[in-house]
Order: C-alpha cells, then structure tokens, then sequence
C-alpha cells in the first residue's frame, strides 16, 4: 500500500498539485508502520507454536487482524505444497489462517480457508478429507450467496470426483460451475477440466473441443502462463490417446517449453511423463526411459505419490517391452505399493494388468490369471468397460497357455466372448477384430473349423472396413491354416502368397 502513496505524490508532485502531495507524504509514515506492524504479527505467528498462542496473538494485534491475513497465509500453504511438497508446513500454516478467520467471525474467509484445506489433502491423494472440506466451504459459499466461491469449489470437488474415477459426477460439478462463473480464467479452468473427464471417458473429440475452448480463453487472457501450458499438455495426450505421435510430441513439446520457463517442476514431472508415454509408443525406448527417469526425480522431490507411482508403472512397460522382466516386475511392484498406500484403484487395476501381461510372457500362465482376475475385479466395480474388455481378453489367452487343464479352451472361448460382447456394445472395431481372430484361433484347437473360419471371416471384414493392413494379413494367415488342415492345399497356398 505504501508504495500506491509514493506513486500517488510523484503524479500529484509532476501535475503541481503540491498541497495534495505533502498531505500524501505526510501519511506515507503511517502506511510504512501499519506494513512493518502486519509483517511483524506475520512473523511471530508463524514463530508460534500453539493455537493458543496464535489466538493471544490475534486478540493482542486486532487491528491487524483482517482477511488478507488469511489469505497469505492460505497462499504460501498452497506454495508449500506445488513447489516444495511439504504437506505438514502447508497444513500448520492453513492452521493459523483458521485461527485468523475465527477472530474475524468470517464466513467467507472461513470457506477459503477450507477451500485450501481441502487443496492440501486433494494432493496428498486423501480424498475424502479433500472432499470434506470443500463440502463445508461449498456449504458456506452458498450460505454467503457468494456464486463465484460456489463455483470454483464446485470444480474442486468435480476434480476429486475425477481422482475417484466418477467422471460423470464430476462433470455433473462441472457443469453448473461453468454456468455460475463470469470470471474468465475460472471458465477457462473449469473447461479444461471437463475435457480431462471426457478423455477419462474416452470420448475425446469432447475432450478436445474443451481443452481447445480453455486454451484460447488462457492465450486470449495472456497472463497464465501456466494453465496454457497445463491445457497444451492435454491436448497432445489426446494425440496419444488417439494414436497420432507426431502430433503429440508437438504439443507436448510446447508445453515443456513454456513450464521449464515459468519453472514449475511439478507441471514439468507430468509433461516429461507424458513425453515418455509418445516415444516408448513409438519404440524410442531410452527416450522414453529419460524422460521417465526426470520425471520420477521431480515427483520423489515433490512428494507427489501418484505421480511417482504413475511413473514407475510406465517404466516398468518400458522395461517389458525390451524383455527385461525382472526389471520391469520390479518397477510394477513398486508402483502397485504406493497405489494401495494412496488408495488408488484403478491406477492398482492398470498395475495389476502390466504385471499380468509380464508373466504372460514369461509362461507363467497361473500368475497371470491371478494378476488379471485382481484388476478385473477392480474395473468392474468400477464399471470401467473399455478396460474390462481389455483384461478379458488377456484373461483369454492366459487360460489359452495353461498346463494341464482339458476345460482351458473352453475357459479361454468364456472370457473372449464377455470380452468380444463389450467391444461390441462399445463399437471398439479393432478390439472386436482381435477378439474375433483369437475365438478363431479356439475353434481351430478344438478342431472345429467350420465355427472358426467363420470368426476369421467375421475379422476379416472389420480390418478391410478400417483399413488395417496388418491385421488383414494376420487374418488372411489363418483363413489360409484353415484351408490347410482341410486339405484344401490349393488355396491355403493362394493366400500364403498373397500375403508373401
């Protein structure tokens, strides 16, 4: 404030209105002391130990005691916990801006205050004390009629429904949040949001169209800097997602570029991961594996638990996919302890599932029966259908590679076909093609050719309806098999040179 004054006298001293000037000085001192008085009651507090000796404090400085206060307070709670992860000083200082809102006697600064609390449990992965909190600062908003307090705590609470995987529920928050904010860059936070449920749902041209919409927003404000390039980031995970990897890297590329400037390394860890994910896809394994590494040492810096665990699950695919095994069961069951310790569900799913498909490939078909039935059980709780497809199918060829089991095959055609039903109902047209080849591939172990030229044939008309070169030709193989063990040589070798 002082410095308004200064700035006040030198324009007032520039226009020659010097009576109105020297009034200006004259009051400047009592400013500077007023400043120098907040920074010492600031200080001491937080030398405090006590709620008792912050509360004799509080009634000792009352003149001093307001809401900016808190808010500061509130605001290097919140630095605590993105720059340096350190819940326990985030907690102890959003302790002390309680105390400050208590001798205010101030709803709102109350429900801000709550609103922070719960922001510090969101990033320790409680969620439950996160959404506890911003239910009684949603409560207090509402009481206050204050709609703007309403509708950021209202996306907070849709992010912790996303964190629960209840993605409808969050865009439920979403929506109404959207509808009751008039600031911009809370519209454009919101958005963005709602695109990461989408994605979550896997509907990602909604995905986009939000994060595009939050995006301009962001560019058309010019000063976050760091929510373009959060918002960036989401953009080049849906190239991911979608296969498109060039894309992807370009956008995420970017939004490294804009994160190392502002250097916000928890931003930084999740972009880095990201990039991880693009060139382990694109087969750039020590790539992926040095961006991974970065971002596990942001994350173990920052104390971000979910997204150490995230990181090492994609080492650890990394690792498979070079047929380090051991490795790589190392890395998952690292990941899979910080997940229960967090209670991460489906991130444990997701862990379980990479573990499965190791032991897959090590022949160790029981084990990976025992990793696959513990993740689907996850996702069917959690009514995560493209995922439950996913393992179903693995469940299916695991029981394929059993020992000593006379029913296997059978086992095998029960988990395809639930598999098969599901990409069905969810139109996966490359899923239901894979599907359909491997049911084919049963028939023709249990020498029923006739059903299993039929599955082939079935496939066959999906991978030339997408133009999936390579699955026709798999699939062409195996009509050809057919034709061979049926004796009809002439035309297994037609096909086996038309797909030489």
């Amino acid at each position: 404030m002082g410095g308004d004054i200064v700035r006040g006298c030198i324009i007032r001293f520039k226009r020659w209105k010097l009576k109105t000037a020297l009034c200006l000085f004259a009051l400047l001192p009592l400013y500077i002391s007023a400043n120098d008085d907040a920074s010492d009651l600031m200080s001491r507090l937080l030398s405090a130990k006590t709620k008792e000796e912050w509360a004799r404090l509080l009634s000792e400085k009352k003149t001093l005691v307001t809401a900016e206060l808190a808010d500061k307070l509130n605001r290097r709670a919140e630095a605590k916990v993105k720059r340096e992860g350190k819940f326990d000083e985030a907690l102890r200082l959003n302790d002390i801006a309680f105390e400050v809102a208590k001798a205010l006697d101030s709803q709102a600064v109350m429900a801000r205050c709550h609103q922070h609390r719960g922001f510090i449990y969101y990033f320790q992965s409680k969620l439950s004390e996160a959404m506890e909190n911003y239910q009684r600062a949603l409560s207090l908003f509402r009481g206050a009629r204050d709609k703007g307090g309403e509708a950021i705590t209202l996306n907070l609470i849709g992010n912790v429904h996303i964190l629960l995987d209840e993605y409808e529920k969050a865009l439920e928050n979403f929506d109404i949040a959207l509808k009751l904010e008039t600031d911009k860059a809370q519209q454009a936070r919101i958005l963005n949001n709602m695109g990461i449920a989408y994605q979550s749902l896997s509907e990602y041209d909604k995905a986009l169209e939000r994060y595009k919409a939050s995006l301009k927003i962001k560019q058309e404000i010019g000063t976050d800097r760091l929510g373009q390039a959060m918002t960036l980031n989401n953009i080049g995970t849906i190239h991911y997602k979608t296969g498109s990897y060039k894309e992807a890297q370009e956008w995420l590329e970017q939004s490294l570029k804009t994160i190392q400037e502002i250097q916000d390394k928890r931003e930084e860890a999740q972009t880095r991961h990201n990039l991880g994910l693009v060139y382990k896809a694109t087969g750039n394994y020590d790539k992926a594996l040095e961006h991974y590494a970065a971002s596990l040492r942001m994350t173990r810096d920052l104390n971000d638990r979910r997204g150490e665990a995230a990181t090492l699950n994609n080492m650890a695919t990394v690792y498979a996919e070079r047929g380090s095994y051991d490795e790589a069961l190392k890395q998952y069951a690292a990941s899979l302890q910080i997940k229960e310790e967090v209670k991460d569900e489906s991130g444990k799913a997701m862990t379980l599932v990479g573990m499965g498909n190791v032991y897959d490939s090590l022949g160790q078909a029981e084990a990976a029966i025992a990793a696959y039935k513990a993740a689907l059980e996850i996702f069917q709780k959690r009514k995560m259908r493209t995922e439950e497809a996913a393992v179903l199918h693995n469940l299916g060829g695991a029981y394929e590679a059993v020992d000593n089991d006379p029913l296997k095959y059978y086992k095998a055609l029960d988990y395809y076909g639930k598999s098969l039903e599901i990409k069905r109902e969810r139109n996966d047209t490359v899923g239901q093609a894979e599907t359909l080849n491997n049911i084919g591939t049963i028939y023709k172990e249990l020498k029923r050719y006739e059903a299993a030229q039929q599955q082939y044939e079935e496939s066959l008309k999906i991978v030339r309806a997408i133009g999936d070169k390579a699955g026709e030709a798999t699939t062409m193989i195996n009509v050809g098999i057919i034709h061979e063990v049926t004796g009809n040589y002439a035309k297994a070798l037609e096909i086996y040179e038309g797909c030489a």
